[in-house]
């Protein structure tokens, strides 16, 4: 379980439990929606397999809006 915050704009989430995974998305996501009223844009939510996530500050989003997306990650 963690949730690191990578830059203003960008966090990301990682979690080993559905709760958790919950828990540390909204925190993430709220962070953001936070950022958003000083930059402006939307939240992006990016999943990239069942356990992680990238949440980020999007200029391409509308103002208030999230939006989610999977840009799955390939197996080695």
């Amino acid at each position: 379980m963690t949730l690191i915050q990578k830059s203003e704009t960008t966090l990301e989430v990682d979690a080993d439990d559905a709760f958790t995974l919950q828990e540390d998305l909204g925190a993430a996501v709220a962070i953001a929606s936070s950022a958003c009223l000083n930059r402006g844009g939307g939240v992006l939510v990016t999943q990239h397999d069942y356990w992680s996530f990238t949440v980020s500050v999007s200029p391409n989003i509308p103002n208030g809006h999230t939006v989610q997306r999977q840009a799955w990650r390939l197996a080695c």
